[in-house]
This record gives structure tokens, C-alpha cells and sequence, in this order.
């Protein structure tokens, strides 16, 4: 079994939001009161939004965005070509 970045890259179709990982969607939408201060300046450092804001919000919605388009790439490219490698 492989998952979806895996298999986006392998067909070429593409791949997952650079830095985002699901874990983190519930974080940037509404931000992390259990977070050690170092672990979210870490995290604004990467991703250059503060949890919790509307331009977090965004990213969120763009890594779930772009999550669902490779999801429909792979499987459409998988139906093209009968095979994932």
C-alpha cells in the first residue's frame, strides 16, 4: 500500500501542499493553546501564517483543495494507464 504523495509523484500527477501535513489543519484554522511557545514560532517560521488567522485559514484550504485535486489525478491517471508505476 503507498499513499497519495507517493503515488502522485510516481504517475507524475503531482504532489501535496510543500510543509503541510493533515495534523495541522485543525491547528491553523482555529490556532493550538496546548503548543509550546517554541513549537509555534517553529511552525509560523515554516509556514508563514500564525494559527488561527484568516490567512491560515486560507493555507489550510488550499492544502485540503490541493489534497482533493491529487486524489482525483491520481485516480483518473490509475484509470488512464491501468497500472500506478
Amino acid at each position: 500500500m503507498i499513499g497519495i504523495e507517493t503515488a502522485g509523484k510516481g504517475l507524475d500527477v503531482g504532489a501535496k501542499t510543500e510543509g503541510m501535513h493533515g495534523d495541522l489543519a485543525p491547528v491553523l484554522w482555529c490556532g493550538w493553546p496546548d503548543w509550546a511557545d517554541d513549537e509555534l514560532r517553529a511552525l509560523i517560521e515554516a509556514l508563514g501564517v500564525e494559527p488561527g488567522t484568516r490567512e491560515a485559514q486560507d493555507l489550510c484550504l488550499e492544502y485540503v483543495a490541493q489534497d482533493a485535486k491529487l486524489t482525483a489525478d491520481v485516480y483518473s491517471a490509475i484509470l488512464d494507464r491501468r497500472y500506478v508505476w
